[in-house]
């Protein structure tokens, strides 16, 4: 049916500001939007330490002659 599948910013947008059943639940959507966000950010930290992103912006260890 209808909305059976999504993805969970499509939800964040259509609890939010999508009138289709006559509802807008604002607080649910933001609620969805920042859940979002605090995943993003929580994978993108895991990413930049398991790829060990410090290392690649360091100088390089090259000697010099």
């Amino acid at each position: 049916g209808l909305y059976q599948t999504e993805v969970w910013a499509l939800t964040a947008y259509h609890r939010a500001l999508s009138s289709y059943f006559g509802n807008i639940q604002w607080g649910y959507g933001s609620a969805w939007a920042v859940v979002l966000v605090i995943i993003g950010i929580v994978m993108a930290v895991i990413y930049l330490r398991v790829f060990k992103f410090g290392e690649l912006v360091e100088e390089p260890k090259i000697d010099r002659l």
